[in-house]
């Protein structure tokens, strides 16, 4: 007959201490977030006084400090720059960082960066 089986108090226990473990897992307090002490920053290279800096698509090796040459496709002036800001080191971010220029193309590369109209090479060595 089967109602007059044991019941089957191993699943049941089974049953009752996986519930049981989630309930607590799901219960317990966070961890304590462990306090970082402050990476010592690097310092921004200075700029020369009167230069302008913009943002812009830079490649990923840029360093604060590099050389760049500012392309401006629309006229095709060159302009030489420095990388006062590098991209940031997330393969999926925007990879823009700033460049600056001479005050004396600081406008035309700034409007031309606002447009997509501007190519930066970083130089070799």
């Amino acid at each position: 007959m089967l109602w007059l089986d044991r019941p089957p108090w191993g699943r049941w226990f089974a049953a009752v201490f996986l519930i049981g473990l989630a309930i607590w897992f799901e219960s317990r307090p966070p961890p304590p977030a462990p306090v970082e002490q402050p990476a010592a920053t690097e310092e921004s290279p200075t700029l020369p006084p009167g230069w302008w800096a913009f943002p812009v698509e830079i490649g990923p090796g840029a360093e604060p400090g590099d050389r760049v040459l500012v392309l401006i496709v629309e006229t095709g002036v060159t302009v030489e720059g420095l990388v006062a800001d590098g991209a940031d080191d997330d393969p999926f971010g925007s990879g823009r960082g700033m460049v600056a220029v001479p005050p004396e193309h600081a406008a035309s590369a700034a409007a031309a960066a606002a447009n997509g109209g501007v190519v930066v090479l970083l130089s070799a060595g």
